[in-house]
């Protein structure tokens, strides 16, 4: 392998472990979700409010600040930091005794964790060339997927304490944060201040970077339309969160059986996805008559009407397996592009600062509101005597991700036009 690759190609792989490790860190309470409802008494409302305000309102706030700090100082700084931050309360988390007590340290698990994405898509962008850049981000998003899948595995099996898992969890991730500043000073370049702050001789102030994030936010149409579409496809990462509860309340596995089944799934879905997504989604591209949001469009007409069937089918069965296969694929496949549309619309030196922004946009708009109303709908449809409230709460949520599909077709003519 070329000498030049090697640096990049290892950073690459640390971010990549740094993904997994936050999200199986994020869905360690979804996976667990039968066991921590029942450990602390809670109900679906506040187990709602647990994997979403309680976690995403830190999340999408912290989230501006890191990225724009990310811009500023150095993505290393404000990473090892958060690192060292989201680990320690995960490690707290699993000392957790009732609702308040796994509020808390959740909230500070989100602000910590809001310092990965903007900072590893910025190093990412400026490591590899635009033409590779779905590909690159489909991988870096793979280590996502990863985590999600191994957090259910972990929550699969047999007798395996909750409480334990995070607290070891959060000593790993203080050793990883030690790796990451090794990292750091072999590579000052990729993991310091954007090179165009380097070449105008001093880097912008954080009030010029917020002014340049505004102007692009305000007058870019193309990147309000990608940060949206991105955002109602996430509609489908709220329903993830309920996922283990929803198999066990109403499709009759038990939690081991359901943490490890989807974990499975997930797993064996979620990295061929990512694999394949980016590098399709760049093919795509490069062909006049399609672009990236071409390929998020084709993703959601070929998926969506398999999930619509796997609330409803036989649990076991070909089909019910096949619309799990498809509500993973959905989310997963087109995660690589939806990023680098987004970062194609921004100069480098804001492109912490953008990925800051459209996450806050998901957190705040989409999985904090719909993973809360999911279990608040599921708790009325409940009360009413409704049969399977859980997947009539899911059925109208699957409904709602026909927006996501609408916002990318028009993406789509949008970039076709500009093009």
């Amino acid at each position: 392998m070329n000498r030049r690759w090697m640096g990049p190609i290892s950073l690459l792989a640390l971010l990549i472990a740094l993904n997994v490790l936050s999200l199986t860190d994020r869905f360690l309470l979804a996976a667990f979700g039968t066991q921590i409802v029942e450990d602390l008494d809670l109900s679906h409302q506040q187990f709602g409010l647990l994997t979403g305000f309680g976690f995403v309102l830190f999340y999408a706030l912290a989230g501006p600040v890191t990225g724009l700090l990310a811009d500023r100082f150095g993505a290393s700084r404000i990473l090892t930091a958060g690192i060292v931050l989201w680990s320690a309360m995960t490690a707290l988390t699993g000392q957790a005794k009732g609702f308040i007590g796994m509020i808390i340290p959740r909230a500070f698990v989100g602000v910590g964790e809001a310092t990965l994405n903007p900072a590893a898509t910025s190093v990412l962008s400026r490591a590899f060339d635009s033409q590779h850049r779905a590909v690159v981000l489909g991988l870096y998003f793979m280590g996502g997927h990863i985590g999600v899948a191994l957090a259910y595995q972990i929550a699969g099996i047999p007798s395996i304490e909750w409480r334990d898992v995070f607290t070891w969890l959060g000593i790993i991730g203080i050793g990883m944060a030690a790796l990451l500043v090794a990292f750091a000073r072999s590579m000052p370049d990729t993991l310091g201040r954007p090179e165009s702050a380097e070449r105008k001789g001093s880097a912008p102030s954080v009030t010029e970077l917020i002014g340049e994030l505004l102007t692009h936010a305000k007058r870019n149409t193309t990147l309000q339309l990608a940060i949206l579409g991105m955002a109602l496809l996430h509609l489908i990462y709220a329903e993830i969160q309920f996922m283990q509860i929803w198999l066990v309340s109403e499709r009759g596995y038990g939690p081991d059986d359901a943490s490890a089944l989807y974990g499975k799934v997930y797993l064996f879905t979620s990295v061929p996805a990512a694999l394949l997504g980016g590098a399709l989604a760049d093919l795509m591209a490069r062909h006049p008559s399609f672009n990236r949001a071409s390929f998020v469009v084709a993703v959601i007409v070929l998926t969506l009407p398999l999930v619509f069937l796997f609330r409803i089918a036989e649990p076991g069965s070909a089909l019910f397996l096949t619309g799990m296969v498809a509500s993973i694929a959905l989310f997963t496949l087109p995660y690589g592009a939806m990023i680098a549309i987004i970062l194609d619309q921004v100069p480098d030196d804001i492109k912490a600062s953008t990925t800051a922004l459209t996450m806050f946009t998901v957190n705040v708009l989409i999985i904090g509101s719909a993973t809360y109303f999911l279990g608040l709908a599921s708790d009325i449809f409940a009360s009413i005597d409704v049969d399977e409230p859980m997947s009539s709460a899911l059925l109208i949520m699957d409904t709602l991700l026909i927006l996501s599909l609408i916002a990318f077709v028009r993406l789509h003519s949008k970039l076709q036009a500009s093009s």
